[in-house]
């Protein structure tokens, strides 16, 4: 499991056991409610151990099969999958971010690329915001960066488009980018046809 399955891994985890409730037995600090039966904490630790290691790969399954609580296994493969300290790994999110290009992409899957980038970023060197209002307006200062990005690496057909886009007196977000360029590469395909 190498850090960016981990990382999208991780992920997705975390939104099933929380959409279950279940995200508390990932903390080894957690106790047992009072208004909970001993059978009913001791029945939900063992599914989402039979999820975490049911969702692993059999080498690292292996590792930590033998574990006693789900904690102990999130523990364990987010030491050493994780990377968060690892600046090579954002030195490579950075490297690539440089470097992509559309080429042979539909424009979803090329925008796609970005934002599992600027995610995988975000993991790997997060925020540590001061204040709840920070990260949002540190998302709303990277953002063009983001658009910017994006419009670099689209093939030669989108120029006149792009440059459209680049045009305009305000950025607009990489989602409003994106759909300017759909609507193009759908304007275009029709003038094949």
């Amino acid at each position: 499991m190498v850090r960016v399955i981990f990382f999208s891994w991780s992920r997705n985890a975390t939104l099933i056991l929380e959409s279950h409730g279940l995200q508390k037995f990932l903390k080894d600090d957690e106790k047992k409610p009072t208004d909970v039966t001993q059978e009913q904490w001791d029945q939900n630790q063992k599914r989402v151990m039979v999820w975490l290691l049911g969702s692993m790969e059999k080498t690292v399954r292996e590792q930590v099969e033998g574990f006693q609580s789900a904690a102990e296994v999130w523990t364990s493969i987010e030491k050493q999958f994780s990377g968060k300290s690892n600046k090579m790994q954002v030195s490579r999110i950075f490297h690539e971010l440089r470097q992509i290009k559309q080429e042979q992409k539909i424009v979803t899957g090329f925008a796609g690329e970005i934002k599992k980038l600027y995610r995988d970023l975000e993991y790997f060197r997060p925020f540590k915001a001061h204040d709840p209002r920070d990260v949002p307006l540190l998302r709303e200062w990277f953002e063009p960066l983001l658009v910017q990005t994006f419009l670099d690496g689209l093939n030669s057909e989108f120029n006149f488009r792009s440059q459209l886009i680049q045009a305009t007196a305000d950025w607009p977000t990489l989602d409003q980018a994106i759909s300017s360029i759909l609507e193009e590469e759908t304007w275009l395909a029709n003038q094949i046809t």
